[in-house]
């Protein structure tokens, strides 16, 4: 056998050898892609054969880790399924952990986004029993275009005749699939606007565990009330699938793809602006019950950058409660924890980035990761 001929994975495998990197990470957190790399980076899983895809400097190691480490132990699953179905599946991490968890599982994999179609493809391709799908799901037949969210920046879909993706409904993807249920349902609102559509509720019968993240506040009414009986009753619902989406309001952030964009499901990027424009900032709207304290970890994620300085202020209705500041040099990171005073009331938590020194600011990969409340 040539070796052109030789299995994708064996050549890919070979050439590590060749080049003398044939070991993966021993740990998880070796994921953390190098500070100075960019483009497209094939990282290793403990356990998982294949390479994972993602891209360096974004958020895609946050997902990867989400999804490894916590998307099965999170929907408390006392059965084991055999037909999944993961109505936006991103770029297709949560899709292979499934698969890795449950060896005689079909999972069908969906992801409308253009701008995840090449790492979805590269992540879930080499799996056999993950099948991926380029549509949206909604209860009647829609064009869609890909957008920004305003408020947070996210990826959303807004409906337009001539728009380059197109949906199916549930039922359609049962028939395309050859299955007249799914075990298993994960979905993202995104992706599957008409929740509260009958016609696509019909489609959860014979589902045991729907698992979602909501965007809506009569999402549970519609779970546990609107769906068909099941061959199981009514399926177990999971709610805010991959942690709670987060409010926010955005102030002063530039409109390029690199100023602005979250990590994970609590972090995000916040570019500092060049020298003599305002700061950007980013607001929290969150509500205080107590004696509280807000612990983030801050980081400049590039070995090029100048310093950092990070701004997090803390106000209510009375004012300000509690600041910090903080600054970062290039490729470093630091956990910062501010004490809030016992109220209970509505509050803002308002971060801001700018250059320390230097009227520079090319590669000031400024991120905010893993913000909460204590």
């Amino acid at each position: 056998m040539s070796a052109a001929t030789l299995p994708f994975a064996t050549r890919q495998r070979l050439a590590r050898q060749l080049a003398g990197d044939d070991q993966p990470p021993a740990e998880p957190a070796d994921l953390i892609v190098p500070a100075d790399q960019i483009g497209l980076i094939a990282s290793h899983w403990p356990g998982i054969s294949e390479a994972l895809w993602l891209r360096a400097g974004g958020s895609d190691a946050a997902h990867l880790t989400e999804a490894m480490q916590h998307a099965i132990p999170r929907l408390k699953l006392d059965f084991t399924p055999f037909r999944i179905i993961e109505i936006g599946a991103g770029c297709g991490y949560r899709s292979v952990a499934l698969a890795h968890a449950f060896p005689g599982a079909t999972i069908a994999s969906v992801e409308p986004f253009p701008a995840n179609a090449r790492l979805h493809a590269l992540n879930t391709l080499p799996w056999r029993r993950i099948i991926g799908l380029r549509t949206a799901i909604t209860a009647h037949p829609t064009r869609f275009t890909a957008i920004a969210d305003p408020a947070t920046g996210i990826p959303a879909l807004r409906p337009d005749p001539r728009g380059g993706i197109g949906s199916m409904s549930l039922s359609d993807l049962h028939r395309l699939l050859g299955w007249d249920h799914a075990d298993l349902l994960l979905i993202d609102q995104r992706v599957c606007p008409d929740l509260d559509d009958p016609d696509i509720t019909a489609g959860f019968a014979g589902t045991r565990l729907v698992a979602l993240r909501r965007t809506g506040e009569n999402t549970e009414t519609i779970i546990r009330h609107d769906v068909p009986s099941a061959a199981h009753g009514h399926p177990r619902p999971v709610f805010d699938l991959g942690g709670p989406p987060m409010k926010m309001a955005r102030h002063n952030i530039a409109p390029d793809a690199w100023a602005f964009f979250p990590i994970g499901d609590t972090g995000f990027r916040l570019h500092p602006n060049p020298h003599g424009q305002q700061p950007p900032r980013l607001v929290l709207h969150i509500t205080l019950a107590g004696e509280r304290q807000l612990e983030t970890q801050l980081r400049v994620n590039h070995e090029a950058a100048n310093p950092v300085r990070f701004r997090i202020t803390v106000t209510c209705e009375t004012g300000i409660i509690a600041t910090g500041e903080t600054i970062l040099p290039a490729n470093s990171q630091q956990m910062v924890k501010v004490d809030l005073p016992p109220i209970n009331a509505p509050a803002t938590v308002e971060f801001s980035t700018e250059m320390a020194h230097a009227q520079s600011n090319g590669f000031a990969w400024a991120e905010v990761l893993g913000s909460g409340i204590r």
